[in-house]
Parts: C-alpha cells; sequence; structure tokens
C-alpha cells in the first residue's frame, strides 16, 4: 500500500475527541479543518468545535468493508490510496466503496468477506471487561498469525496487515489477536474519542503557526 500524494496520512492513535475544544479551536484558528472519521466524506466544521456533523452520504456504511484500509478523507490531498498487487498491477481507490468495487468478484475478495464472518463471530463472543477462556485463546496467537492461518492470498494477507498498522499503529506480528478483535470490538475507545481527526495531519496547526511567526520562531530559546 502506498499513497499517492505528498501529503500525510494519519494512522493509529492521532485521533482528536469533540471534548478536545482547545486543539480543535486553535486548528481552526490556523486554518486547519476537522473532520468526522466515522462519516468520511461529510460535512467539515471549521468554526464551532462543538458542532455535530450531518450524516454523510458519500460512503454508505455497507459500502465499508471490515477490512478497509485506506485515507479517511477522500477530498484532501492525500485522496487516493494504491494497493499494489503480487503480479505487479496497481489499484487505485479514494474509498472502501471504490476499492470493494474494484476487487468484487476476485478471488481475495470472496476470501475476505469468508474471513470477515469468521472475525464477526470472534468479536461477537469477545467481552471487553474479563479475562475469560476466550480471552486467553485469543492471546495465544499473534494476529500474523491469525492471517496466516485464515487467509491464503498473498494480497488478502497485505490488506488484514495494513488494516492492522492503522488501526492500532502495530506490526500484526507484535500484537496479539486479541487486541486487533478488542479493537474491532471498541474496546479502545471511550466513546467519541476516536470521532475527528485534522485534515492534513495532527501536526498542521504546529507547522502553520511556525510558518506565520517565521523568524520570529527561535528552536531552543529560553
Amino acid at each position: 500500500f502506498d499513497v499517492a500524494a505528498d501529503g500525510v496520512v494519519e494512522v493509529g492513535g492521532t485521533f482528536v475527541s469533540p471534548s478536545h475544544t482547545a486543539l480543535i479551536s486553535f486548528a481552526a484558528s490556523m486554518g486547519v479543518e476537522t473532520y468526522n472519521t466515522s462519516r468520511a466524506g461529510g460535512t467539515r466544521h471549521r468554526r464551532r468545535p462543538r458542532a455535530r456533523l450531518r450524516p454523510a452520504v458519500a460512503e454508505p456504511a455497507d459500502l465499508h468493508p471490515w477490512w478497509y484500509w485506506g485515507v479517511d478523507d477522500s477530498r484532501g490531498e492525500s485522496g487516493e490510496s494504491v494497493l499494489h498487487t503480487r503480479s505487479g498491477g496497481a489499484i487505485r481507490y479514494r474509498g472502501p466503496g471504490e476499492l470493494r468495487a474494484k476487487l468484487k468478484g476476485l478471488p481475495v475478495f470472496e476470501e475476505l468477506e469468508a474471513v470477515g464472518a469468521t472475525m464477526a463471530a470472534a468479536v461477537r463472543n469477545l467481552t471487553c471487561e474479563s479475562a475469560d477462556g476466550v480471552w486467553r485463546d485469543a492471546d495465544g496467537i499473534t494476529f500474523e498469525g491469525w492471517i496466516r492461518a485464515h487467509v491464503t492470498h498473498e494480497e488478502g494477507r497485505d490488506v488484514l496487515r495494513a488494516m492492522n498498522r492503522g488501526m492500532v499503529a502495530q506490526e500484526p506480528s507484535q500484537v496479539s489477536f486479541l487486541s486487533t478483535a478488542k479493537s474491532l470490538k471498541g474496546c479502545w475507545s471511550g466513546g467519541d474519542d476516536d470521532e475527528y481527526r485534522l485534515a492534513r495531519g495532527s501536526q498542521a496547526p504546529l507547522l502553520e503557526a511556525a510558518r506565520r511567526l517565521g523568524a520570529r520562531l527561535k528552536l531552543g530559546a529560553v
């Protein structure tokens, strides 16, 4: 995978909660927008940090595969993602629906959809609070091990590896299947903690502030 642009792509724990009003206000003062990661393609907000965003129509929920990897916001500089196939080809896409449409009918797509039922059952049987037998079984294998046991197509394995890196910011060989399943269940989120991201990356407000300060900015000054 890569991104067909020079912009910043946020992965892992780079979210902003609506309660982070100081950060959102600072970003707005620097001209940096926020966007809703669960409704990518919907309305952005600039001046009202507490405003709730309207549901998006660009990417309906049924077009968002469980295994999706790609940029959240298709309207920014980094709007296009690229999936490189093992045969040397490249699939370019700007969102879950487009990727799904381009993969549909291919063996790798059918396998990922089938494996999704297995993952859904594992997530459904999992609880976030108690370390029961289900936890012990899921914690006894890495997510890489789970991928290799359930997915035969190399492109499919690459898709799930990329999904894991973007979701929990970890290599699948370094994290247990339990951790990935708990993330898919929402155990790591405290409600709306992961609702927003900053357009152009979490460093965008600071970079813009530095640009405005220009020569007045002194690194390491006391």
